[in-house]
């Protein structure tokens, strides 16, 4: 199933609202990730590849700003 993610440091959705239901859902617990080199399809590849063996991590407070804005949903649940 195709889809995007996120790296976030550990914790720190906690207190997140629960995220609405949008169509199938599916949990990840886990998953191979591509190869450092690999930038395009097919199969899972990077947007913003590692450096050194080093995976940046997203800023929590800005990714749950834009997933507000695209989902009304989870706009109406947040704090």
């Amino acid at each position: 199933m195709p889809g995007v993610y996120f790296f976030v440091a550990a914790g720190s959705t906690a207190t997140w609202p629960t995220a609405p239901v949008c169509g199938a859902v599916s949990v990840t617990t886990e998953f191979l990730l591509p190869p450092g080199e690999r930038r395009t399809p097919p199969g899972a590849y990077w947007l913003v590849p590692p450096q050194r063996r080093y995976i940046r991590l997203t800023d929590d407070d800005a990714l749950l700003a834009a997933l507000t804005d695209v989902i009304p949903d989870w706009a109406e649940a947040s704090p």
